[in-house]
């Protein structure tokens, strides 16, 4: 086979940005610049103790494997908890799903955005909404969140 045709839907896939200045980021330190990294959220701190010791444990006693596809009953109804004593409103585990944040928004948007639908972006922003809203073929409008007000929306932006 010489070529792969794609779909018209995998040729409108997009990388992230964040992987690109990630790698260029990299390229600094290994000619030994200090950065601090902003650009994936990846944790420059290691686990605590107690969090490697009990992943430990799980793997020592095989309570490993796939979770339920919403996530962990005792972590829903932990956060469940957390949520109604803090907001003070009533939330069960019913509410809660817990799941990687790109598969949330790409399903979310999926669910309530037909193909070509218009969708507002604020930026800056998660690079997954413009990823996954041009996946599934919604225009876009960039809506900007400027640090002189807070970045907090204004309804004029919109």
């Amino acid at each position: 086979m010489d070529n792969l045709d794609f779909s018209n839907r995998g040729q409108s896939l997009i990388g992230q940005k964040m992987f690109s200045i990630l790698d260029q980021a990299k390229d600094y330190e290994k000619s030994g610049r200090v950065i601090k990294h902003l650009e994936l959220g990846e944790p420059d701190q290691y686990a605590p103790g107690r969090i490697i010791n009990k992943t430990i444990t799980s793997l020592l006693e095989h309570k490993v494997g796939y979770a339920p596809s919403g996530g962990l009953n005792s972590l829903r109804e932990g956060l469940a908890s957390y949520y109604s004593k803090n907001f003070k409103k009533n939330f069960s585990a019913e509410n809660i799903a817990i799941s990687p944040a790109n598969l949330l928004i790409y399903q979310l948007l999926e669910l309530i955005c037909n193909s070509s639908d218009q969708v507002c972006i604020f930026t800056p922003g998660f690079p997954t909404y413009f990823a996954a809203a041009k996946y599934i073929g919604l225009n876009i409008s960039e809506v900007s969140l400027e640090s002189s007000d807070n970045f907090h929306l204004k309804f004029e932006h919109v």
